[in-house]
């Protein structure tokens, strides 16, 4: 219960200080491997906030930090984000996984008959689509430990963003009628320069009979 305060405390902070580029996320995460057969539960519900930072049109790092009930972890990742589009994106990265649930602290095997650890390195992908401009439905799978002892996980469940993505879109939509706006004048102009350029040969083909005349 104390790092699940300690996380709340620092969501808040974290959320008052840059709400423009945070999301919060709420989802359901299944380990497997040998290191949860002990466990009395190997999934976790979800609890964590993700930081965006735009890097280009396409391609975002992300931060986040997430709080596992049930099967006790503590993810803290960093991912680079690529997006096919405004509704799908494709997610790689790293990150540390602190395992805080007993049956991993028991059955935990060190090196050379030193204590084990229980912080892990490991990768993780993902996808995820967006379903509208606030909320993001995402899958990740985390390949953390191998070997005799391995340790996976897949998480998924839904994100809501708390400014990033309206701004974004916001921009979008500004960037479409600036180039709509523009696409009108030159069509808009082009249409006039005809006019007057019939107008000018008329007149000057109506003067001409005249003098011919």
């Amino acid at each position: 219960m104390k790092k699940f305060s300690l996380l709340l405390i620092a969501v808040f902070s974290i959320t008052t200080a840059f709400s423009q580029n945070l999301s919060v996320n709420l989802g359901y995460g299944m380990w497997n491997g040998e290191m949860t057969h002990h466990a009395e539960s190997s999934s976790s519900i979800l609890i964590g906030a993700n930081y965006n930072q735009e890097l280009s049109e396409k391609l975002d790092l992300q931060g986040s930090l997430s709080y596992g009930i049930g099967y006790s972890i503590l993810p803290l990742q960093s991912s680079l984000i690529y997006n096919f589009s405004e509704k799908l994106n494709l997610k790689v990265g790293m990150g540390l996984y602190m395992i805080s649930d007993e049956s991993y602290k028991e059955h935990a095997t060190g090196v050379d008959g030193n204590e084990a650890s229980t912080n892990e390195f490991g990768m993780n992908m993902g996808l995820g689509y967006s379903i509208n401009d606030e909320i993001l439905l995402g899958f990740d799978y985390s390949m953390i430990k191998s070997g005799d002892y391995d340790f996976n996980g897949m998480m998924f469940g839904l994100s809501y963003s708390l400014g990033k993505k309206s701004e974004k879109s916001d921009s979008d939509k500004k960037k479409k009628n600036k180039v709509k706006s523009d696409s009108d004048k030159k069509k808009k102009n082009k249409v006039k320069s005809d006019s007057e350029k019939k107008k000018k040969n008329k007149a000057k083909s109506d003067s001409e009979k005249k003098k011919k005349s």
